[in-house]
């Protein structure tokens, strides 16, 4: 996967804020902004910087397939979305952040923003929509004047060089669209999970229900998820460490 995203144009954007579930919450929550966010070309350029990382990755990026495309889903809602006005964009990003609400039913998954990105390829004029799962944080800044230096906190920032704070999902148009009945040749889908690793899977919240994609075709996710349970299995069932590496 090798996606240059230099090579796309940020159409619009969207921000929503996810609230963690609460003891009295079945799921997580939302605060809505009240438009559309407009960006500078240095914030752009920042986004199109951390997305390229993220695909580069290839330990933590992986291409997925469509799994639901119902009515209300997140495909569904980004298709119904993409040849609609600014208005129609702005409410609907309000479901897709309420989809991936509540799709976090437990209080350990975190709350943050969710950025959502309708872009269009220059070269090939198709869609792609993004979204960022981007955790909040805290850092420090220096500030200094004629007599000291000193350190300022800085609360509530995101999308941070450190990828364990943010989660990716993405669903483009292919180049060369057909007349199959079949979404997944006309449209791709991927995932960027810094979480991902050898002993963890990337997160069913994130990429199953709330985005709706599968990984059963991936081949890199089902080599460890067999990998593990392999490990699992003979921890569980022999004591002896010999037997165990035999």
């Amino acid at each position: 996967m090798n996606f240059n995203f230099e090579r796309f144009s940020f159409q619009r954007l969207a921000m929503h804020k996810i609230i963690a579930k609460k003891d009295h919450n079945e799921t997580a929550t939302c605060e809505f902004e009240n438009s559309l966010i407009q960006v500078t070309d240095e914030v752009t350029g920042l986004l199109k910087t951390r997305l390229t990382d993220a695909a580069g990755k290839k330990s933590r990026a992986f291409e997925l397939k469509i799994s639901n495309s119902t009515e209300g889903s997140f495909f569904d809602l980004c298709e119904s979305v993409k040849d609609k006005d600014d208005d129609e964009f702005y409410n609907t990003s309000k479901e897709i952040a309420q989809l991936a609400a509540r799709s976090q039913t437990r209080k350990n998954y975190p709350g943050g923003y969710l950025v959502i990105i309708q872009a269009t390829s220059n070269t090939s004029n198709t869609n792609m929509f993004i979204v960022i799962k981007a955790e909040l944080h805290e850092a420090l800044r220096p500030t200094s004047d004629a007599n000291s230096t000193k350190l300022e906190m800085l609360k509530n920032i995101f999308l941070s060089p450190s990828q364990k704070l943010y989660k990716i999902g993405a669903l483009y148009e292919s180049n060369n669209q057909s007349d199959s009945e079949n979404i997944n040749d006309n449209y791709g889908c991927f995932i960027f999970d810094d979480q991902f690793s050898g002993s963890r899977k990337p997160a069913e919240y994130f990429f199953k229900d709330f985005l709706g994609f599968d990984t059963s075709s991936n081949s890199k996710i089902l080599t460890s998820r067999f990998y593990n349970e392999t490990k699992n299995f003979i921890v569980e069932n022999f004591d002896d460490y010999d037997t165990q590496n035999r």
